[in-house]
């Protein structure tokens, strides 16, 4: 089968919260899903961007017959972290091996 790599773009930036969620979530627990957690405490670093746009999109190599069923099943997924959605998939990004 198929591996797609894509970027998912969410409706915000992870909470500490919501990566302890994600870690503990089993539809993830293969590593194929990964995402950027920003500082706790923002303030405390000046140079860093809180709304950067990393922060806000999960990083995914998911095997499935196509790229319609590779990003479905993320955006399936990540409503189980609660306030968590899909916005997008950001283009240009995905690929397929095998």
């Amino acid at each position: 089968m198929p591996e797609w790599s894509f970027t998912l773009r969410l409706n915000q930036a992870l909470t500490p919260e919501q990566a302890d969620a994600f870690d503990h979530c089993d539809a993830f627990a293969d590593g194929s899903v990964s995402y950027v957690l920003g500082p706790s405490d923002p303030g405390k670093y000046p140079l860093h961007d809180p709304e950067a746009a990393e922060l806000r999109e999960l990083s995914c190599d998911i095997e499935a017959p196509t790229l319609l069923d590779a990003v479905a099943q993320v955006a399936r997924d990540i409503r189980l972290v609660p306030g968590l959605r899909a916005v997008g998939v950001r283009p240009g990004t995905w690929r397929t091996t095998g």
